[in-house]
């Protein structure tokens, strides 16, 4: 982890304790993915926990309290309630996401631990690990964003404008959505099948869930994700969006509503994730369906 702690110390000690606090997490999921255990459901039958989640996050709040960290924490398993006052800035931490994937060794490429750093709503500095495949994403909006891997010890910077499509027929488009009909909104009903007429994208395809995702955008040709999320079904908590917001919008790429506004992880509804301005430009010509 050398060069990945040398680029973290160049953008400063909140990037330093994001990466210490998701090494410790990832360490944590990598010696348990020998042996999972003590499954259970949240809310839904897909919606799972571990003894591994619980220990990750438990792990991450102790990394940064004992760095000294005093803003309030949102997290997926220890504290949860996005309702009330989160201050005007705190850290949002998904300690293990896809865990549904990682229970059923779906690849290494799913799980994953993802902090962020929020100002006044906005994430500032992130940290996305893939800790199975040992893959890093680390950034700031100020700075950019890293790709680090634990395997070569390399680091590189990289955006979303060097390559990827700018025509939506030559895009892939990517779909995140429930996997009950009854339960999907509108909005994205009405987006996903108009982008899956034939010639309107150049490939569409239905993935696993997980937030880590978008990250794929860096290392592949996906250039949009859709997303399906309703407020009283949520598949897209804070804690799944503020992480890949910062690194998103950090290299240049979009995250908004379907009506093409920045997209608010703490008022959950349909989202997309676009590589660029041109393509959510030729989306959004669908938005006047909504209306009907």
């Amino acid at each position: 982890m050398k060069y990945l702690l040398t680029i973290a110390e160049e953008l400063g000690p909140l990037m330093q304790l994001a990466v210490q606090a998701a090494a410790q997490a990832g360490a944590i999921i990598r010696h348990g993915a020998q042996a999972i255990n003590n499954v259970r459901a949240k809310g839904s039958p897909a919606d799972l926990v571990t003894e591994i989640d619980i220990s990750a996050n438990a792990e991450i709040i102790r990394v940064l309290r004992d760095g000294g960290v005093k803003i309030h924490v949102l997290s997926e398993e220890l504290s949860p309630d996005w309702s009330g006052d989160l201050g005007s800035e705190f850290w949002s931490v998904d300690p293990l996401d896809a865990t549904t994937a990682f229970i059923l060794r779906a690849g290494s490429h799913y799980p994953s631990v993802m902090l962020a750093y929020v100002q006044e709503k906005v994430a500032v500095a992130a940290v996305i690990h893939f800790p199975l495949s040992g893959e890093w994403f680390i950034g700031t909006l100020a700075a950019g964003v890293y790709r680090c891997s634990d395997a070569d010890e390399t680091v590189r910077q990289v955006n979303l404008q060097s390559f990827g499509a700018r025509i939506l027929n030559q895009a892939w488009v990517a779909t995140n959505a429930y996997p009950v009909a009854r339960h999907r909104s509108w909005g994205f009903s009405v987006y996903e099948g108009e982008l899956g007429e034939p010639g309107v994208t150049r490939l569409i395809t239905n993935e696993v869930p997980h937030s880590g995702l978008a990250m794929r955008m860096f290392t592949s040709g996906l250039d949009v994700i859709l997303h399906d999320n309703v407020s009283d079904r949520i598949k897209q908590a804070p804690w799944d969006v503020f992480p890949v917001q910062c690194l998103i919008e950090a290299a240049g790429g979009l995250v908004v509503n379907l009506d093409g506004k920045r997209y608010d992880p703490l008022k959950p509804e349909p989202f997309m994730v676009c590589r660029n301005q041109a393509l959510l430009e030729e989306i959004l010509r669908f938005r006047h369906l909504l209306e009907w």
